[in-house]
């Protein structure tokens, strides 16, 4: 992923045997193809076993998770893995 430009490396300012990964913009667009595909079968799976509303609140849940780690990726850390 890396040599095909969808990835880069950064060392962890944190913990430094842990190596972070950020997706570059040909990356997010390579995300937002698959989702395309993806996200329809998705949410019919999902919606056999989740009303309606139970998905709205899944999806903002994941979107304010994805968008606090891009905004401070680091932050996520703690020492048992958990917050």
């Amino acid at each position: 992923m890396e040599t095909d430009g969808l990835v880069e490396r950064s060392p962890d300012p944190v913990n430094r045997r842990a190596t972070l990964l950020r997706l570059t913009a040909q990356g997010e667009e390579r995300i937002a193809e698959a989702i395309a595909v993806h996200e329809p079968s998705a949410r019919a799976r999902f919606a056999n076993v989740l009303s309606e509303q139970e998905l709205d609140v899944l999806e903002s849940i994941t979107r304010r998770l994805r968008d606090a780690n891009r905004a401070n990726p680091t932050a996520s850390h703690h020492p048992n893995g958990l917050r």
